[in-house]
């Protein structure tokens, strides 16, 4: 197992740095990983503070541990001297901030490692609850009206009450077939390697890794769970899913 403690480190230190915006009282969600279904990094929100310091930091998740090992250092038959990571993703845990159907603000990070969504205290670093999954969770969710909407290397969706922490509805994308060892884990044998996104009333996801094995994309009903489309696609995705602005 690889460790990632830089990068760890670093993830928690965006956690305190996002928490001091959320005390100035004015609208600080930053529901989607990068802000925005388009993944842009921006929000506009005016700053008051002038002093900015550390108000708390919560290490008691382990280190990422990302799907893919770092490439070859070079390929004799591509002709490369060199070669770059491609899927990169998942090497960090991406905190976000979102507010429950009450109004209250929460802290929201996945764990690859430890399987699980969890949600802080924004003024204690508290922990509140824990969702844990089957396997290892990947991505950050989407997050809408209150509700978390994440996938996971089990090949399963899943809607949760991020007020409470319980899950409404949960699917599986893929056929649900003998799990396989990924990463000296059992995961799916078609997990969810990409995010999962909200849309208005519908949400996408999709699941497998190999074409030849069937890779599918899904849209389902937000509030059912409820399958709405499924489609066997050609290729591979990973990554973050993003929307346009239409």
């Amino acid at each position: 197992m690889r460790s990632f403690t830089s990068d760890h480190r670093f993830h928690c230190s965006l956690v305190v740095i996002l928490l001091l915006c959320m005390l100035q009282r004015v609208r600080a969600d930053w529901p989607e990983h990068r802000g925005n279904l388009q993944r842009t990094g921006h929000v506009e929100q005016k700053l008051t503070s002038s002093h900015w310091h550390p108000l708390w930091r919560y290490s008691a998740l382990s280190a990422p541990t990302p799907a893919w090992p770092p490439p070859a250092k070079a390929s004799l038959w591509q002709k490369l001297d060199s070669m770059e990571p491609r899927v990169t993703d998942d090497q960090a845990d991406v905190p976000l901030i979102a507010s429950d159907s009450k109004g209250l603000t929460h802290v929201l990070i996945t764990s690859s490692a430890n399987d699980r969504l969890i949600s802080l205290d924004p003024i204690t670093g508290n922990l509140r609850w824990q969702y844990v999954a089957l396997a290892p969770v990947r991505y950050a969710p989407s997050v809408k009206d209150g509700i978390a909407y994440l996938g996971a290397d089990d090949g399963v969706v899943r809607a949760i009450d991020i007020s409470t922490g319980e899950a409404i509805w949960q699917t599986r994308i893929g056929p649900d077939m003998p799990w396989v060892v990924g990463n000296e884990r059992l995961v799916s044998s078609h997990p969810i390697r990409t995010s999962v996104l909200i849309d208005g009333d519908s949400v996408f996801a999709t699941a497998g890794l190999f074409p030849s094995q069937g890779v599918y994309s899904v849209c389902l009903a937000a509030e059912t769970g409820r399958v709405l489309w499924r489609r066997k696609i050609n290729q591979s995705p990973q990554g973050y899913l993003l929307a346009d602005a239409e």
